[in-house]
């Protein structure tokens, strides 16, 4: 509240000083921050153009607008002020880290790696291009470098909230798992309406296989931005895991409602879908995964390898017994991916010998102490039957 106040004491400030003078370019270009923390996207663009307009050869205004135009997606015209601002002062660091933002979101990691590595070179003190880095390092699986970079942006600013985000995904990816909640846990404390530690921090709990409190963070995740459409695929494979079939239909639904280009979520749904006997949805639904992504079969093939080898790992039987229920469901989606592919039974076979049989795919589940839990039957019995 007192952010805001702040805020709305700035907005009647610059508007005034326009007022005052309707030709000087640096309040409308302070204007279009205040607007963009607002997400008054259009009233800030305007501003920023009106900027530009009165000082062209100004640098701050192109990255002004650069940032609006990301907020929006609109990425191509993003990065094109994000260059125009490189090139009217190449040693400002922002527009560098703007187009290492805009690069990272269109794949190009590479050249967003090198952006934030010339916006660090400019200012060495900038918490944001440390943590640029670091989710490209992420992205690229070089989980230590991530994390140190994490760690620099961290310790050059604690009460950043990103930062903590970014190590704690980086501490879920290694599967440790106590380390990861210290981090998420952090970034909650220093923004609690921050939605995206809440989902990381379900994801821990999930592995954990404290499925309840997962799908309390997710929910949680949902009532700060019921837009996230992963969250609502999290939510639905927390209520999967633990039997309430139908629950889970309906925020596969919502996921795809939100974002009809995750394949994964087409997949996954209609592999449920196909296990609750909905067939003819259920087929639809995996068409349009293999079409969304014609490998993710082989995708999840080594996922589920992965899983397997992680909860042969775990000291801790709930941890494994979650990471073998995923690994399972992978599996089966997989299968019903491609029904006619091979790697299926060679899988399931790997799987058996390593876990004699003790793997449930899918899991059925019974009541035990008042839980409903996965009964342990042998895999090979679905690996012999065929595609329905």
């Amino acid at each position: 509240m007192h952010e805001e106040h702040k805020n709305d004491e700035a907005e009647a400030e610059f508007r005034k000083a326009i007022a005052l003078d309707a030709a000087f370019a640096l309040p409308h270009n302070n204007l279009g921050i205040v607007l963009r923390e607002r997400a008054s996207y259009e009233e800030a663009a305007a501003e920023y153009h009106k900027a530009i307009e009165l000082e062209p050869t100004e640098s701050n205004p192109h990255n002004g607008l650069g940032s609006v135009l990301e907020d929006q997606g609109k990425l191509d015209e993003a990065a094109a002020e994000y260059h125009k601002a490189i090139e009217l002062d190449p040693t400002e660091s922002n527009p560098h880290n703007g187009l290492g933002n805009v690069l990272q979101v269109q794949g190009k990691l590479d050249e967003a790696a090198a952006e934030y590595r010339i916006a660090i070179g400019l200012d060495p003190n900038s918490v944001n291009p440390h943590n640029g880095l670091g989710n490209v390092l992420q992205d690229q699986r070089k989980l230590d470098e991530a994390a140190a970079e994490y760690r620099i942006a961290i310790g050059l600013d604690p009460n950043s909230v990103n930062p903590h985000n970014g190590l704690g995904n980086v501490l879920l990816d290694r599967r440790q798992f106590g380390e990861a909640i210290t981090e998420y846990r952090a970034a909650i404390g220093l923004d609690a309406k921050s939605a995206v530690p809440h989902n990381g921090l379900g994801l821990v709990l999930e592995n954990e296989g404290k499925l309840d409190e997962a799908a309390a963070e997710f929910r949680k995740v949902i009532e700060l931005d019921p837009r996230l459409a992963i969250a609502h695929f999290n939510l639905g494979a927390a209520l999967r895991n633990r039997g309430q079939r139908e629950e889970a239909i309906a925020e596969y639904r919502r996921a795809i409602a939100l974002d009809p280009g995750l394949p994964i979520v087409h997949a996954v749904l209609g592999t449920l879908l196909w296990e609750q006997g909905i067939s003819e949805e259920a087929i639809a639904e995996l068409q349009r995964a293999r079409d969304l992504d014609p490998h993710l079969a082989n995708t999840l093939y080594t996922q589920s390898s992965e899983f397997v080898k992680q909860a042969l790992r775990s000291a801790s039987a709930s941890r494994a017994n979650a990471t073998l229920i995923d690994a399972c469901w992978l599996l089966v989606t997989a299968k019903h991916l491609a029904p006619a592919d091979a790697d299926y039974r060679v899988a399931m076979e790997r799987i058996d010998r390593r876990l004699g049989g003790r793997l449930t795919c899918p899991p059925r589940l019974e009541q035990v102490n008042g839980r409903r839990v996965p009964i342990p039957i042998a895999s090979s019995n679905i690996a012999a039957s065929s595609y329905r």
